[in-house]
């Protein structure tokens, strides 16, 4: 398996928490590229997220980090790491199941 023709962008635990311990960024995420088709078969499999555009994974970004509940207002992220898988050094975001109850 190769690179990527196109590149791909996921989430990951943002680099500020993992990197120098920054509680304030421990519920956060950030987007990393996708660069091999390994890397994008793993993160599928998994369950992360895979955007076709930079600003595609921008977007998700403030959702994730800012979410809002059904009314309205500002709710907690529901948030999860892949513990053994890491893409670009940082553990892999995986979305809350559909339903999922904070």
């Amino acid at each position: 398996m190769g690179r990527l023709t196109q590149q791909r962008w996921t989430l990951v635990q943002h680099s500020a928490y993992v990197v120098k311990q920054d509680a304030t960024f421990q519920h956060q995420v950030e987007q990393v590229s996708i660069t091999t088709e390994a890397d994008l078969g793993r993160v599928l499999n998994l369950g992360g997220l895979v955007f076709e555009s930079y600003m595609a994974a921008e977007d998700a970004v403030d959702e994730v980090n800012n979410p809002t509940g059904p009314d309205g207002q500002p709710a907690d992220p529901i948030l999860a790491f892949h513990d053994s898988y890491k893409q670009s050094g940082l553990p892999l975001y995986i979305p809350p199941k559909e339903g999922a109850v904070p």
